[in-house]
This record gives structure tokens, sequence and C-alpha cells, in this order.
């Protein structure tokens, strides 16, 4: 039997984890789910459904996926929740190339997207779009009850090897914080500096 598989692909602090584990839940209403970290990864696992949470483009796995689910966020609002996670400093020199890193994969991965997820849509809207995502994969469960279920995912003292939860995990899950964040010297520089791809996605 070959499992079907599912990659989630998203942009660091872009609720890719929360996208992860809707897949996750939602697929093992149906069948045992195999899921992990792309570096984890082993093909040969019999589960029917394997889930695969990736940031960066692997090209070893692009070809094993029937779906794959991609999810964006503000490039200042990534930022400034990468500083509070103590991920990068609040420095345009370090800020700059992470961004850019974000977008590489991200744009690698979105043109073989099933479905793309916008951040600032979810937030507010986590049961639409659990119920979308069910649609897209073909599956048919409740979908308040999964939507609930991924909400009261606990968050550990350490991380979490099968939510992939951190105990700092969601540092300020608002849209807009990086106003409050980030100097404005880095607002002015990812501005600048990625004025098309904001445009483009419509942030202004």
């Amino acid at each position: 039997m070959v499992a079907l598989v599912i990659v989630s692909a998203g942009m660091r602090r872009s609720g890719s984890t929360w996208l992860f584990n809707t897949l996750r839940q939602l697929c093992a209403t149906q069948a045992d789910v195999y899921s992990c970290f792309s570096n984890r990864y082993q093909h040969a696992n019999l589960a029917p459904f394997h889930v695969i949470k990736c940031h960066d483009f692997i090209h070893e796995i692009k070809p094993l996926a029937k779906h794959v689910f991609v999810s964006r966020r503000d490039l200042r609002d990534i930022a400034a929740s990468a500083v509070r996670r103590g991920m990068v400093l609040d420095d345009p020199e370090e800020i700059i190339p992470f961004l850019q890193n974000e977008i590489t994969h991200f744009e690698a991965w979105r043109q073989f997207s099933t479905l793309e997820i916008p951040y600032e849509e979810v937030v507010d809207n986590k049961l639409r779009f659990t119920a979308i995502i069910a649609d897209k994969l073909g599956v048919q469960t409740d979908v308040d009850r999964v939507e609930r279920q991924v909400a009261e995912l606990p968050i550990r003292a350490h991380y979490d090897r099968t939510t992939k939860l951190w105990p700092n995990h969601v540092t300020d899950g608002r849209v807009g914080t990086f106003q409050s964040t980030l100097c404005s010297k880095t607002v002015t520089a990812i501005n600048v500096e990625f004025d098309d791809w904001l445009n483009s996605y419509g942030y202004e």
C-alpha cells in the first residue's frame, strides 16, 4: 500500500505548526498517521497517511507529495515573532537574510500547493480553514471536533516531538505586533527590501 504523502510547508512563524497539527488530526480521523519533520522522514513507514512538516524546500520530498499546503504571513510580523522567540536579533543585518530565506523556500513550495493559507485570515477563522483543508483532502469528519482538538493541544514544559510545539511557541498571535516589537530601522529595511513581495500579497 502506497501512503498518501501530505506536506505542511509553511514559512517559519506563519501558523505552520497549527497547519501541521490540523492536517495530522484530520488524517487521524480516517486511519493511522505517521507525522514528522522533513529531516526525519522515513518513506517506508506503513501508515496510510504521512504528514511531513517542512520549512525549507526539500527536492527529495516534493515528488512524493500528493498534497502541499503552504502558509504565509506579513514578513514584518514573522520578523517580530522570530525576535520574540530569540531566533534573530532586531537588526536588519540578521532579519533581511532570514526573511529572504523564508521567501525563497515558500515560493518554491507554493508553485506546487494544494492550498495557500494566509496567517491573517486563519487567526480568527480556524474552524473555517479546518473545513477547507478537510475538503481539499477529501476527508469527511466532524471538523468542529478536530478544530477543538488542535486548539486544546497542550503546551508542555519541553519540546513535543509529536505536535512540534515548544514551551514558548506562541509569543503573541495578533496581527500587526511588529509595530510594538521591531525598531523603526528594521521595519523600514523590511519595507524597502521586500516592497514588491509585500505588495503582491496585499501587505501594506
